[in-house]
């Protein structure tokens, strides 16, 4: 499995450190991702299940309110594609 990955983030803290933002994008790419599979008399093994492309967006949003009071909240989108499957991983899902 080899992975080539790229990613670009922000850091902030905002109105007298009350609120905290962090975001990050990547672009993360697969060759020769390994995955596990099932097959029958054999068990749990690994298999080349091909190449997959995943980008995405992270953020994290921190606020604290008062002294008593902070409240916390992330969002992650991610879009997974696969962009060649191996014969190998169709044979094991056929």
């Amino acid at each position: 499995e080899l992975v080539d990955s790229i990613e670009l983030g922000l850091k902030s803290e905002l109105l007298g450190r009350t609120l905290r933002l962090n975001l990050a994008v990547f672009d993360t790419k697969y060759k020769n991702l390994a995955v596990g599979a099932i097959v029958p008399g054999v068990g749990l093994t690994t298999r080349n299940a091909g190449t997959e492309r995943v980008t995405g967006l992270e953020g994290e949003l921190t606020w604290k309110a008062n002294s008593f009071l902070t409240l916390y909240t992330t969002l992650s989108v991610m879009d997974p594609r696969w962009t060649q499957l191996s014969a190998q991983a169709l044979a094991t899902c056929g």
